[in-house]
């Protein structure tokens, strides 16, 4: 008689829901995160989660708009002084959409964040125009103000902020730096960290805020536990390009 095909078992029925992926940092990429600090601690950046979420959406060969949300942050990622390199283990279950971001030691790995992404964007796609940001942009805090504010000891492409000017629900951060040598991903998400405690630090004095950070804030370490909902659109569109 025939044989019938035998069904996968449960387990290799979960290999195929999830994928994985080993990223192996290089010296001069590890080095480039340690200028992140909580104070004066090296902590790698929050938004590096989020491009590395975009870059398995790349993987799978989804390029197209994504919808982002912090499921939950399992621990803070700290950067040994005497660790040369980083492997980050990256697994995503495409059925629920769900990343997972750990680090890989010579122990078991350490998980740090859960992330719910999901094809796709109901955000409707802006057009760019500085001139008339600013123009409603009226106050501005350059950037001796803003590090002065800031309790976190930042350098490299962290310390990148030229200037910011902010309105009400509004705010537009100018970056200067000296290359494009640096890797994309890692570029992203020193901006994207940069961009974002920009604009905290420059409503926090602004009287028009709706929500202004009390005084007390200022020139204390500043870390973000969760970043809420994020809209990733295409490659091709000017608000993502790196």
């Amino acid at each position: 008689p025939p044989r019938s095909t035998p069904k996968p078992s449960s387990a290799a029925s979960d290999v195929y829901k999830r994928q994985m992926w080993h990223r192996t940092l290089s010296a001069a990429n590890v080095a480039l995160l340690r200028g992140h600090h909580i104070g004066t601690v090296p902590v790698v950046p929050g938004p590096l989660y989020i491009h590395v979420a975009r870059a398995v959406m790349n993987t799978t060969g989804y390029r197209g708009a994504i919808t982002m949300e912090t499921g939950k942050i399992h621990s803070i990622f700290f950067l040994d002084e005497a660790a040369s390199c980083i492997t980050l283990v990256t697994s995503l279950e495409r059925v629920k959409g769900v990343v997972e971001v750990s680090s890989q030691t010579e122990f078991a790995p350490t998980k740090h964040t859960t992330l719910q992404v999901n094809p796709g964007s109901k955000s409707k796609r802006l057009r760019f125009s500085r001139a008339s940001i600013q123009t409603r942009c009226t106050k501005g805090v350059d950037r001796s103000s803003f590090f002065s504010a800031l309790g976190n000891l930042w350098e490299g492409e962290f310390r990148t902020v030229h200037k910011c000017w902010t309105c009400p629900g509004e705010a537009l951060i100018q970056i200067r730096f000296q290359s494009m040598q640096t890797e994309p991903m890692l570029r992203g998400c020193a901006w994207n960290e940069v961009g974002g405690t920009s604009g905290i630090l420059a409503f926090q004095s602004n009287v028009h805020a709706k929500d202004p950070l009390p005084p007390g804030f200022s020139c204390r370490p500043l870390y973000a536990i969760g970043m809420g909902t994020i809209h990733l659109l295409p490659s091709s569109s000017m608000q993502t390009r790196v």
